[in-house]
This record gives C-alpha cells, structure tokens and sequence, in this order.
C-alpha cells in the first residue's frame, strides 16, 4: 500500500506503481507562490539519499507543460521499474521548476526554483 501522509512524507511498497498530485507551490503553506509554468520550461521530480545533491538522485523524473492538469497541478507518475532495484529504506524526495528561455533558437535556463523543502520517501518490502 502507497500513500502520502500528512506532512507530505510518500511510503511506497518497492515496485509498486503510485501516482501523486502536487502543486507547484515555491512559497509557503501560508504565503503560496505558484509558479507559472512556460512552454519551455521542465519540471524536475527526484528521489535523493540523505545529503546527497539533487543531481545525484537514483529516480529522476522530467515533466513539461505539457503534462500539467487544467487546474495547473501535476501528476508524478512512479511506475514498478522506478523502485523495482532499489534498497528498501528512507530517501528524499524533491522538486524543482526549471524556467527557460528560447535565445537564437536555443534554451537557457533564467531561473531554477525549488518546490518545497525535501520530504521522507519511504521504500518498504
């Protein structure tokens, strides 16, 4: 059984397939800034381990504005394969919003934003 508690901590059973919803929410709970997401711009979804950068992440997951819901929110999608090998135990996971702009018919990044702080993602057997 997978599910989302409270405080926003995920446990899933390894290999199971789990989808969640998240707004894209840079602010607080009590001050929201939603990030408006561009044409151009990826969303990046990443499970960590502790202390480790967010580049170094074991599942990796891009998104577009293509895959965001009408109300703006966006489905992370983990399929069995994303946790099939991994060791069962506590991670971290994060978001991050990467805004670009086309210049002379190529991308550059104008800003990264992180979604939030990082949460426990549990992996159980």
């Amino acid at each position: 059984m997978s599910f989302i508690d409270k405080n926003k901590n995920i446990v899933i059973n390894r290999a199971d397939s789990f989808t969640f919803n998240v707004v894209l929410n840079s602010g607080s709970t009590l001050n929201p800034t939603i990030e408006t997401i561009g044409e151009n711009d990826k969303i990046y979804f990443a499970v960590l381990e502790a202390n480790k950068p967010f580049e170094l992440g074991i599942i990796k997951k891009v998104y577009t504005y293509n895959d965001l819901k009408e109300d703006e929110t966006l489905d992370i999608v983990l399929t069995p394969l994303d946790t099939e090998y991994v060791v069962c135990g506590v991670y971290y996971y994060q978001i991050k919003v990467e805004h670009r702009q086309e210049i002379n018919n190529e991308f550059e990044t104008t800003s990264i934003k992180t979604i939030g702080q990082r949460h426990k993602f549990i992996i159980e057997e």
